[in-house]
């Protein structure tokens, strides 16, 4: 595994990064066990619905369960729909999990055609290019999962069947804007949402676009940059030799099943040198082990924005998101080797 692989080459630990990625593999257990529990119609009851976790850092390794954040809906809309996300919202409310924020773009319903289809253009609005984004990169099925799959599948195809003329193995640019999109948008929401919360919890919200939302589009690079032809030929012979739509779709779709956490290991034990691979890793670590204090927590929640420059634990934080960002500028620019090359060549223009 790269994470060990790591910590054989460079002597560390990273404890709360272990914790963390095994507590997101005992997340979808507990949840299903607990929905089984309620007798609630959902995620083995049919094949248009599948319920979607996404967890946060501090939830995973705290041992709080993930929140079941969003019903994904691949086919005709339902009343009931509705009536089962309100009464599974209520019942996650009475058993303390973390609830969903106040913008409505989780804990709600997810229509397939919206996600899929609405890509770009006057009505691909914020929300729906969160939910999209998020799906591919941070998402994990509940239980049944085939209208997860599907959608998945029907969000790649799109991504790459607008992107050829004549197919070929490349960079997919679609996509790949697209990612960018979606993270200049969560900078911009960060400030609107500053103004209309008039400053609440906005320490968290700076921290977490600082690092686990930041991970995310660091991941997202590196499964792009992963489709140029000389990496596809490193991980899969057959499709190099024999590129199609439906053969990169499967391969992009390995990468959605893992965790944004697992790539940017795999990126740092394949492309990092150990001083950046360590930079990292020692930075993320700290964040998680910090983050998962509750008392910690609290006191960012309520801190107010005046009174930052002087706390201890917000220019803690500080520091670790600029050593986070650091590591990451070097991997992709001044580490040598493919993934700057292509960063340089297709990260900004």
């Amino acid at each position: 595994m790269p994470l060990e692989e790591l910590k054989r080459r460079l002597g560390r630990e990273w404890p709360a990064v272990v914790r963390a990625q095994q507590a997101r593999m005992r997340s979808s257990t507990n949840c299903v066990s607990f929905w089984r529990k309620k007798n609630l119609p959902g995620p083995n009851s049919t094949r248009r619905i599948s319920v979607l976790s996404f967890s946060a850092p501090w939830l995973v390794t705290s041992g709080r369960a993930a929140a079941i954040s969003t019903f994904l809906i691949d086919g005709g809309a339902d009343h009931e729909h509705a009536n089962t996300a309100r009464r599974f919202e209520e019942l996650l409310s009475e058993k303390n999990f973390v609830p969903p924020g106040p913008t409505g773009t989780f804990g709600n319903l997810a229509f397939s055609h919206n996600i899929i289809h609405q890509i770009g253009g006057a009505d691909d609005s914020n929300r729906n290019t969160t939910q999209r984004m998020l799906l591919l990169l941070e998402s994990r099925p509940i239980g049944r999962r085939d209208a997860y799959d599907r959608v998945i599948f029907g969000i790649l195809r799109r991504y790459l069947q607008n992107d050829f003329r004549a197919f070929r193995l490349k960079v997919p640019r679609f996509l790949l804007n697209d990612l960018h999109r979606f993270w200049r948008t969560m900078c911009v929401d960060y400030a609107s949402k500053y103004r209309e919360r008039a400053g609440k919890g906005w320490a968290i919200r700076n921290i977490k676009l600082r690092m686990s939302r930041k991970l995310i589009l660091a991941a997202g690079l590196v499964t792009s940059y992963c489709c140029d032809p000389r990496l596809v030929g490193q991980r899969d012979a057959e499709l190099a030799s024999g590129p199609t739509v439906e053969g990169l779709v499967e391969y992009l779709f390995g990468f959605v099943n893992r965790s944004p956490l697992d790539i940017m290991i795999e990126a740092l034990e394949r492309w990092g040198k150990p001083e950046i691979a360590q930079l990292v890793l020692d930075s993320y670590d700290l964040f998680l082990s910090k983050i998962d204090d509750q008392e910690t927590r609290e006191h960012l929640t309520a801190l107010s924005p005046d009174n930052a420059e002087d706390d201890q634990h917000f220019q803690a934080f500080q520091d670790i998101c600029r050593s986070f960002e650091k590591g990451l500028e070097r991997l992709f620019f001044d580490n040598g080797g493919d993934l700057a090359t292509l960063n340089r060549e297709y990260g900004v223009f």
